[in-house]
């Protein structure tokens, strides 16, 4: 017993990091199956499956706004083992490295015990956990550039042309898995890149090393991804109606949409006193990083980092508010409360902690110092509801659920139509039920074929996801021919199964 005592005690630190990585790894994974895939998740499923001989998982994914790096990934994933299980724990695999490389970051600029906090602080965010958990390529950009942003963080420690090229294939990663890195991306190649040139103590070699290295980059990576996929995708995507539009309107939320994303990380946003609440924090958050800047006494890194992260929120807002970027419709943008957001994880978890810890420090004013200690006791409020909301975690669409009830009143003895986005989950959740045969797909057919002056004497109608106007009609066409009608299940867009019957 004593023996163990003394073990603890001189791995506590071990012992305690590796708690937090388990915590990590516990609210990534927790009701990972809670929802069935939906139809995002089905285009990159099937997508990936495509063939690379025949060329038609390149001509799916230019038809999609992604790079290619996902699906290719994706591709070889699956054919170890194609079922809904295994495809999204891939991104509980890569959302384990993001969490080595923010925690190594995190470790190296100040200590275990930050880099143990921010962690915790990760594994806590709801859109952090809701990113892992639905199977799309942003978890694979997070996980490049919080790469990107350790191996930047080293080569300021100590230069080597190994990590230097580390540095550049996991930007180079990062732009390949979604396009929005470049956000992050591109500041900080030309921060590294600004910094070897002008280096007073750098050699000759090693600015013409990093010269050659960069543009061996350009034409290895960028003008191929520009070629073959960015320039064919937007002449094949184009939005109509684009207009870029100029005025003061653009700068309306400038010192407050940063704040605000943060409670969007956090779901602390419902509210009008929680979005004003932000927008107070946010403007904090701008005035500590402002006065850090002038009389903070911060290393060049953690200078270059806050940089970093400014510049790249700056880039981004301007060309969203420019109706630029994240466009959904025309004229109509997603803005910062969305995934076209995520590549800012790895950006918070290093500015964050250099504002608030170096602010608190560096400030000998009462009510500076009290300011500090309020924004990060928000923060750890904002932990507690946050926590408690990814444990109830979410449905997007009940397929699986529905395919249980299918099997068992042995709906394949009567006509299935499918509503909406049903299509992929019913095939995919019935064809995993046990006693399932091809012959049940037989009578199942699309809401295209619904002819609702000849309907079928019994029937089921399976809706899910996007579209789904039929399934009201239909409801209500049967209902004033006399049907018996057995609704199962009313989630409206989630999911809606019904029986009719005369």
């Amino acid at each position: 017993m004593e023996r163990l005592k003394q073990f603890m005690r001189k791995n506590r630190n071990v012992i305690f990091t590796g708690l937090v990585f388990a915590f990590f790894f516990f609210t990534m994974f927790f009701q990972l199956n809670h929802s069935a895939l939906w139809g995002d998740e089905w285009n990159e499923y099937y997508y990936s499956q495509a063939s690379l001989k025949t060329g038609d998982l390149y001509q799916k994914v230019i038809g999609t706004f992604q790079p290619p790096l996902y699906n290719f990934i994706m591709h070889f994933w699956l054919k170890i083992n194609d079922t809904a299980e295994w495809f999204r724990f891939f991104n509980i695999v890569i959302g384990m490295i993001t969490g080595v490389f923010i925690y190594l970051t995190l470790k190296r600029l100040y200590h275990t015990k930050m880099a143990n906090f921010v962690l915790c602080a990760l594994a806590m965010s709801h859109q952090w956990v809701y990113c892992i958990q639905e199977c799309s390529e942003y978890a694979l950009m997070i996980v490049f550039l919080a790469g990107a942003v350790f191996f930047y963080v080293e080569l300021e420690h100590k230069f080597s042309y190994r990590n230097m090229l580390l540095f550049l294939l996991l930007c180079v990663g990062a732009v390949y898995s979604q396009y929005g890195s470049a956000f992050a991306v591109l500041p900080l190649l030309l921060f590294f890149y600004l910094e070897q040139i002008f280096r007073k103590n750098g050699s000759v070699g090693r600015k013409i090393a990093v010269t050659v290295s960069y543009a061996g980059c350009f034409l290895v990576f960028a003008i191929p991804l520009y070629y073959f996929f960015l320039r064919v995708q937007m002449g094949k995507n184009e939005i109509a109606e684009h207009t870029v539009t100029f005025g003061l309107h653009i700068f309306k939320d400038i010192f407050t949409a940063i704040g605000n994303l943060i409670g969007y990380f956090y779901v602390c946003r419902s509210t009008d006193a929680w979005v004003i609440f932000w927008g107070a924090v946010s403007i904090c958050l701008v005035i500590g990083s402002v006065c850090l800047f002038i009389k903070g006494k911060l290393s060049r890194i953690k200078k270059n980092l806050l940089f970093l992260f400014w510049t790249a929120y700056l880039i981004h807002y301007m060309l969203v508010e420019l109706h630029i970027y994240a466009m959904m419709h025309p004229n109509q943008s997603g803005g910062f409360y969305w995934r076209y957001s995520y590549f800012y994880f790895p950006l918070f978890c290093v500015a964050l902690p250099i504002i608030l810890y170096e602010g608190y420090r560096c400030f000998k004013s009462e009510i500076a110092r009290k300011g500090f200690l309020i924004s990060g006791g928000a923060g750890l409020l904002c932990l507690y509801f946050s926590f408690f909301a990814l444990l109830q975690n979410w449905e997007k669409a009940l397929d699986d659920q529905f395919a249980v009830i299918w099997m068992s009143e042995k709906g394949w003895k009567d006509t299935t139509y499918l509503i909406g986005n049903a299509s992929d989950g019913f095939h995919y959740y019935v064809s995993r039920e046990e006693g399932f045969s091809e012959d049940y797909f037989q009578g199942v057919y699309p809401e295209a074929e619904i002819d609702l002056a000849n309907l079928p004497e019994r029937f089921w109608l399976w809706r899910t996801n996007w579209g789904g106007e039929m399934y009201q009609i239909t409801l209500e066409a049967a209902e004033e021919l006399g049907y018996e009608v057995t609704v199962y299940c009313d989630a409206g867009y989630t999911g809606q199964l019904a029986y009719c019957t005369k």
